[in-house]
């Protein structure tokens, strides 16, 4: 069987579709996963994939033309196509293709487009994202299910030690052990932690001799600045600092690759991050984390890792997986004190179990 997967569009939902690619390889299925050039990479670093295109599309872009002519040339290659997106443009190709079985989940209008649908629930209801793109597969359980999925189900990413040693010759990053902080978030402010938090976190690891590095895009990059800016005017940070129990910064947000990022968070001893893509990819290398969550949910894209521990408030009006707080407050992430997610951090650390610190925070 040829299956085509077409992939999310967003980088933690690409690492949470491991376990549909990895149950389909398991089927005897030869995998192809067509993606846009943000999450591409994500592909590279799943066993089991014969090979990853890279559609030339404008995220948010239809471009219908373009679509059939690449769909034409890829006609009669594949006898299956797995759509993960709920778009309408995301289902033309295989459409346009004439691939025999195409499945998808029912969404903006384009049952019409596929030969198999799956019945979309309100997010409020929707399962965990790893078994909702591994219902795809015909290997899910029941909709409705909250709770996390077990270990079996954990999203798994390839880890290469020479690239991770070279990666981390590339940026000079300190011998020993070091802590990520990944304080952005691609969807929008609500599911970021407030910057001012992220900074006093810096300062309080940098002050007990742990070494910090910061990750993120270019979108994060100002955000990173001002965590790096106060940490130097409390008089920590520098890579040359005269105080040798201070740890050592390196602000490498926007100056690395995905690819490059996730080695060294697969390396890092802990991370602390928002519900996001590299916190996605922390779990999957099951790197002891700190996963704060504000408007989205962790019964829905929960870090499947045993050594994750959660911060979420769950007030009464969250989650609104809005891009900003519709209520102008953001009480869902700044009643989340530092004190609350270094002792969190310090339980990850030693290896204590996961757990979603809703009732104590």
């Amino acid at each position: 069987m040829k299956t085509l997967v077409v992939a999310p569009q967003w980088i933690g939902d690409a690492v949470m579709s491991e376990p549909l690619i990895r149950n389909l390889v398991t089927q005897g299925d030869r995998v192809v996963v067509v993606a846009l050039a943000h999450t591409a990479h994500i592909y590279q670093l799943i066993d089991g994939v014969a090979e990853v295109i890279v559609w030339p599309f404008r995220r948010g872009a239809v471009e219908i033309f373009k679509r059939w002519k690449i769909a034409r040339s890829i006609r009669g290659q594949f006898d299956k196509a797995i759509i993960c997106t709920n778009s309408f443009k995301s289902a033309l190709i295989p459409w346009f293709a004439k691939i025999p079985h195409r499945v998808g989940y029912i969404g903006e209008s384009r049952g019409w487009l596929l030969t198999q649908t799956i019945e979309n629930p309100k997010r409020r209801d929707r399962r965990p994202m790893v078994s909702y793109y591994k219902l795809l597969a015909g290997l899910g359980g029941t909709q409705g299910e909250s709770k996390r999925d077990d270990g079996q189900e954990s999203p798994v990413l390839i880890r290469n030690a020479d690239l991770v040693r070279k990666t981390r010759e590339k940026f000079s990053v300190p011998l020993g052990r070091y802590t990520v902080l990944a304080p952005g978030a691609e969807y929008g402010e609500a599911k970021r932690w407030p910057t001012k938090y992220y900074a006093q976190l810096c300062k309080n690891l940098l002050s007990i001799g742990q070494s910090v590095l910061i990750l993120g895009s270019v979108a994060d990059a100002g955000v990173a600045s001002e965590i790096e800016q106060y940490c130097s005017n409390q008089g920590l940070g520098a890579e040359q600092n005269e105080q040798q129990d201070s740890g050592v910064l390196k602000n490498l947000c926007a100056k690395t690759s995905l690819l490059e990022a996730a080695w060294l968070i697969s390396d890092a001893a802990a991370l602390v991050s928002n519900d996001s893509g590299l916190m996605h990819i922390g779990a999957a290398y099951e790197v002891p984390q700190v996963a704060i969550f504000g408007s989205s949910s962790p019964l829905h894209t929960p870090p499947l890792n045993k050594k994750a521990q959660i911060m979420w408030l769950a007030l009464e009006c969250a989650p609104c997986f809005k891009r900003q707080c519709p209520l102008g407050h953001l009480n869902c992430l700044k009643g989340i004190d530092v004190s609350r997610v270094q002792t969190a951090l310090e339980l990850a650390l030693k290896g204590g179990q996961a757990r979603v610190n809703k009732t104590d925070v």
